[in-house]
């Protein structure tokens, strides 16, 4: 832990209570795991109403014809930033903490910089792709990047799923078994979209051929 300095016992006992709370020091196993999926919850909760706001704005403005104006494209292009591209960023700092040279001065400041690096351009990314093709390469962006974390941590360290599992260091193998777990997760979400709006973006081309054709 973080050596607090300056600080009476009050101060430190405070402190402690905290950062106890936060990271659960207090739980075991089970428990610290109800409240990982309890905070993934609570962001798919964050995230879907964002998205929703959007969809029914956008359904309400078509339907009075109000054409798109830039704060709507603005909330749509943070939607794909925030929700698809903040997790990338986060699997960027995984792999800088595996990938920086143990040795670089203030490394870790540079694991934060190149979590804000790659989410930056992820914002840039979802500014100028379209809005559709955006979220499904974004998400399989997500999938690549916490896939092969694991991989990244089997090739520079010797902590990796084969020995942490027979060891039964379950605190290191859990957080590798989590990093395929998200990456199931957003490959699931970006297959099944990718498909559904394939469909749809066929489906009138499909419907215009068969009623020429019925001409």
């Amino acid at each position: 832990m973080v050596a607090v300095r300056g600080l009476g016992g009050a101060d430190v006992a405070w402190y402690r209570t905290l950062v106890s709370l936060h990271e659960a020091w207090y739980a075991n196993y089970p428990l610290r795991w109800l409240h990982f999926v309890s905070g993934l919850l609570g962001c798919v909760m964050i995230a879907t109403g964002m998205v929703l706001w959007v969809i029914k704005r956008r359904a309400r403005h078509a339907k009075d014809s109000i054409p798109e104006h830039f704060g709507m494209r603005l909330m749509a292009c943070l939607n794909v930033a925030v929700l698809a591209g903040l997790p990338v960023a986060v699997a960027a700092y995984f792999w800088a903490n595996r990938l920086l040279p143990v040795s670089m001065a203030e490394r870790a400041a540079w694991e934060l910089h190149a979590m804000f690096l790659v989410w930056g351009w992820l914002f840039c990314y979802a500014a100028f792709r379209p809005e559709k093709r955006a979220w499904v390469e974004t998400l399989w962006l997500a999938t690549a990047a916490f896939g092969l974390v694991p991989v990244v941590n089997a090739l520079t360290t010797d902590r990796h799923l084969g020995v942490t599992i027979a060891a039964g260091d379950w605190p290191l193998a859990g957080f590798d078994l989590a990093m395929f777990g998200l990456a199931a997760i957003f490959g699931t979400i970006a297959w099944k979209l990718g498909r559904r709006w394939a469909k749809a973006d066929t489906t009138p081309v499909a419907t215009n051929m068969v009623v020429a054709g019925g001409q």
